[in-house]
């Protein structure tokens, strides 16, 4: 009789942060490793697994990100890219024209 090897299974359900740092610590990698591989800062990393939007840069550099770690970590794109990433605090407020 074959052994029953339990395994964790990622399903549709997890965060995407969740999601990101089960697939890095599955393949062994450090959040520093990444980080050099990705040349992302380690804070930005730890916002996208934390799904701390809000400390990402502003503008489309948060989704460049966040599409770089998923491609790395080679989970499916298409779930992540419908992701809207709020700017950040320090991002420019677009001028009114009057």
């Amino acid at each position: 009789m074959t052994a029953f090897i339990a395994r964790q299974v990622l399903s549709e359900y997890k965060s995407i942060g969740d999601q990101l740092r089960f697939t890095r610590l599955q393949k062994g990698f450090s959040l520093e490793e990444v980080s050099g591989r990705l040349k992302v800062r380690l804070e930005y990393l730890r916002a996208l697994e934390d799904e701390d939007y809000v400390l990402l840069p502003g503008g489309i550099y948060g989704k460049i990100f966040l599409k770089k770690y998923v491609r790395t970590a080679k989970l499916q794109t298409q779930p992540f890219m419908f992701l809207t990433i709020p700017p950040s605090k320090s991002s420019p407020k677009p001028k009114k024209n009057n």
